[in-house]
């Protein structure tokens, strides 16, 4: 009887630990996810550049997945382009007033505190530029900006943000319909192993 106890007991930190961690996690959520969404805001991140001689300029960013610019890729909540390290996509910056129609501008990607020049394109109808561009591979969720303008280090304002931004994404471990994820998953299936120990233990007991 004092072995089927001990055993009984085994398992029971192994189930508190997981149903604590679980809970612990649920209520931290919202906060992680209100901190993040608040700085991933595009508004945000363009209106305060590293570089004080830009701003955030009149033009406005597309990012397309085909070569007719016909389909948009995907956003989150905050409007912030969802794109693949190492895909091709096709750029648009329209709406573009702080040069005429017929001039060269040039066109940076702002990543990591660094500015990396994609190409020199000229304005059309509408201020509009297109372009096309391979997004590098960086670190998860590394946000992209986009500047226009004729260089980076002339007389202000020499540059313009362009609105709205990408966010780079990769292939991830998701497990779906499950609230806290991969974590959520583990903690289930050790609380389900320690309930299923148990109940074999005490029909291995009583027989």
């Amino acid at each position: 009887m004092a072995l089927k106890n001990k055993r009984k007991w085994i398992f029971l930190p192994i189930l508190i630990m997981a149903l604590v961690t679980s809970i612990a996690f649920a209520l931290a959520r919202p906060t992680l996810e209100g901190g993040l969404s608040s700085a991933a805001s595009p508004r945000n991140a363009s209106s305060n550049p590293v570089d004080k001689r830009g701003g955030l300029g009149s033009g406005t960013l597309y990012v397309y997945i085909d070569a007719g610019r016909t389909t948009e890729a995907p956003t989150n909540p905050a409007e912030i382009y969802l794109v693949l390290y190492g895909k091709l996509y096709y750029f648009r910056i329209a709406g573009i007033t702080e040069y005429s129609v017929g001039q060269t501008i040039h066109i940076w990607a702002h990543y990591q505190d660094g500015n990396h020049l994609i190409g020199s394109y000229t304005v059309g109808p509408g201020g509009t530029i297109d372009f096309e561009w391979t997004i590098p591979t960086l670190p998860y969720q590394t946000e992209i900006k986009y500047k226009y303008g004729l260089n980076l280090t002339g007389p202000n304002p020499s540059w313009h943000f362009a609105r709205r931004t990408t966010q780079g994404v990769g292939i991830t471990l998701v497990i779906p319909q499950v609230p806290l994820g991969v974590l959520g998953a583990t903690s289930a299936v050790i609380a389900a192993y320690g309930i299923k120990a148990l109940t074999s233990k005490r029909r291995l007991f009583s027989k």
